[in-house]
């Protein structure tokens, strides 16, 4: 088979992997959509758009030619400095696409090949791999996604550095909707500095209890408190540390308050099993 005809054959082979029209393949290069359907039938696109279809692919351009390089030695510098190319509101997503794969590739398929964005749907649709050598948790629901992984230490994990105490604690905190309804307003104002008078106006509830509040977020470092001074008198001002812990505790928190039952891939007491 000729070079030409091999790199339209893996054009459309990866289009169709990643579950993208052939209109979104010439958007993303800039031609037309007759273009693509040129390549796929024999055609060969002009070299400088190499690059760009590569990208669109996230593979080599080597790749586009059927050849796999087998040396994935540097393939973590390569991640690293792949994901680094995006701006930065795009990382995400990009990262995204890597925990998927490292999702698929710890249940063990080499098979599969779809894309994260592919597999994104409006359903509570999950992916599940807890086993004894650790935990793998992934939410492919396209409001709330979500990849956490927990490799099991040698010896187990060490829950137990921690006094259960605290866990209660922070718990009884986190379940008191009022401080719940406060955190969440606080991170929508985007650390915007606020009062204790502002709290008790939104959330309308009593100025000791919005006191409570402060005190027991000040303890867990979630606000920090500064002194200024208006009309001749000094007042408290109140600043959010958005901690990253408490949006991943609230979307972990899902999976508990509405258990999955429609996966991707799942290790259960039956053994494993992946949705077609």
């Amino acid at each position: 088979m000729s070079n030409q005809n091999e790199l339209g054959r893996v054009i459309a082979e990866l289009r169709k992997e990643r579950g993208a029209k052939q209109e979104e393949l010439a958007s993303a290069v800039g031609v037309s959509t007759q273009a693509v359907s040129k390549w796929e039938n024999g055609g060969y696109p002009d070299a400088e758009l190499l690059p760009a279809i590569a990208g669109f692919f996230n593979v080599s351009i080597d790749r586009l030619y059927g050849r796999c390089v087998g040396d994935y030695g540097d393939i973590r510098a390569e991640v690293q400095k792949h994901i680094a190319s995006f701006e930065l509101k795009d990382r995400y997503n990009e990262a995204m696409e890597f925990c998927w794969a490292i999702e698929k590739g710890i249940f063990g398929d080499n098979q599969r090949f779809d894309t994260f964005k592919s597999v994104l749907d409006d359903r509570y649709t999950h992916s599940q791999i807890p086993t004894r050598d650790g935990i793998s948790t992934m939410s492919l629901t396209s409001k709330l996604p979500y990849f956490y992984l927990l490799p099991r230490p040698e010896g187990g994990w060490d829950i137990d550095a921690i006094p259960r105490s605290d866990f209660t604690d922070v718990f009884a905190m986190l379940g008191d909707i009022d401080v719940l309804n406060a955190i969440i307003m606080f991170m929508a104002r985007e650390n915007k500095p606020f009062t204790a008078k502002l709290v008790e106006t939104k959330l309308n509830i009593p100025a000791d209890k919005v006191m409570q509040i402060l005190v027991s977020l000040e303890r867990y470092e979630m606000i920090r408190i500064s002194e200024v001074e208006l009309d001749d008198a000094v007042q408290k001002v109140y600043s959010f540390n958005d901690n990253p812990a408490v949006v991943a505790l609230l979307a972990i928190a899902t999976e508990i308050i509405r258990r999955p039952n429609c996966f991707r891939y799942n290790w259960g007491s039956a053994g494993a099993f992946f949705m077609k």
